[in-house]
């Protein structure tokens, strides 16, 4: 995944996630970094597009403000009752 986004759009990213089982009942989290693995207070809360299945899509509302201009990385962290998969998932520029 490579996405671009102005600093001056607030505006949903969506994240394709695939799966073996339903995960849409979990907790979901993202975190953008531009370098190093996520902290743990470093998470934010994203949602599952309940309409979508196969592939999974996560939603987390990005305020392009918030962040500098420049590159970082998208985590995904999904809170299962026995896993916890973490995942780089892609790359997101904002201008």
């Amino acid at each position: 995944m490579s996405l671009k986004i102005s600093g001056l759009s607030i505006e949903y990213l969506k994240i394709s996630v695939t799966a073996e089982t339903d995960v849409r009942p979990f907790p979901v989290y993202v975190c953008l970094k531009p370098l190093g693995d996520p902290a743990p207070s470093e998470w934010n809360t994203a949602q599952w597009d309940s309409s979508a299945t196969d592939p999974y899509i996560i939603r987390y509302l990005l305020d392009g403000s918030q962040f500098t201009k420049g590159r970082y990385y998208v985590w995904v962290r999904i809170d299962g009752p026995v896993e916890k998969p973490v995942a780089k998932v892609g790359v997101l520029e904002i201008f």
